[in-house]
């Protein structure tokens, strides 16, 4: 079994990757513009899945990584709420999940497992705490 120090660090290992990855993204970019010659795409609108987690009461994670928003129901154009209910174990970690409510399936299953992730300070154990997770559809219109 992992250690919850272990655990942690190797969260935050990989927090720092990502957030290493996506720093080096950027680097990659050309502004284009009409006077280089090349056709310039107009901006439409832009559409992305916003996933929030809500504790219930001021117990809150020392760390969370957020779901990810089901390919299937982001192209459908679905939002979704799924409600669990869990009890923090010795090493902060979530145990046993409780499903109380879903709006489906795979958002179901997108929360459940991004709940392996999250840890708790160990002075919380054998608190029950419930968590609402929100899939939603955030449109923006970028066209001027």
């Amino acid at each position: 079994m992992v250690r919850y120090s272990e655990r942690i660090t190797a969260i935050l290992t990989l927090l720092v990757i990502l957030a290493g990855s996506s720093a080096l993204a950027g680097c990659m970019t050309t502004t284009v513009s009409s006077r280089s010659g090349f056709e310039v795409p107009t901006a439409g609108p832009e559409t992305r899945g916003i996933v929030r987690m809500l504790f219930a009461g001021d117990i809150q994670p020392a760390i969370r990584i957020l779901p990810h928003y089901p390919d299937k129901e982001f192209r459908r154009g679905k939002e979704g709420r799924v409600v669990i209910e869990f009890t923090i174990l010795s090493n902060g970690q979530v145990g046993l999940l409780r499903l109380i409510e879903s709006s489906g399936e795979s958002f179901a299953e997108a929360a459940g497992q991004s709940m392996s992730s999250v840890l708790f300070q160990p002075r919380y154990a054998g608190q029950v705490i419930r968590v609402e997770v929100q899939f939603m559809i955030l449109r923006t219109d970028t066209s001027d």
